[in-house]
C-alpha cells in the first residue's frame, strides 16, 4: 500500500535516537525475505553537505534505534529532593 500511495517517508516510534533506511521498494517474500529491495535513487549532496535522494521511487523509513528495554528514571515516584537533584529545571515543583 505504501508504494501504491507513493509515500516518500514513513516515521515510526517515539524515541530520540533514530536510524533510517535507504529508499526501499516493496517486493513479495518469494523475491526477498525482507520484503524490500533498495531503490537505486540518485543520492545528492546539497550546499550544506546534507544527503538527500533525487527521483526516488521507494520509501525511506525512520525507525527507533534503541536496543533492549528503555530505562527511564521513574521520576515521579521519587522524592522531591531527588527530582530537584536530577532535573534542576523542575525546581518549581513543590
Amino acid at each position: 500500500m505504501i508504494d501504491e500511495l507513493d509515500v516518500d517517508l514513513a516515521l515510526q516510534g517515539h524515541d530520540h535516537v533514530v536510524s533510517r533506511t535507504k529508499s526501499l521498494n516493496f517486493v513479495p517474500t518469494e523475491e526477498n525475505f525482507s520484503n524490500a529491495t533498495v531503490d537505486q535513487a540518485e543520492v545528492v549532496l546539497n550546499e550544506s553537505n546534507v544527503e538527500y535522494y533525487r527521483n526516488l521511487s521507494g520509501t525511506v523509513f525512520v525507525l527507533p534505534n534503541t536496543g533492549g528495554t528503555k530505562a527511564y528514571d521513574e521520576l515521579y515516584g521519587k522524592s522531591l529532593e531527588h527530582i530537584h537533584e536530577v532535573r534542576p529545571n523542575l525546581e518549581w515543583m513543590t
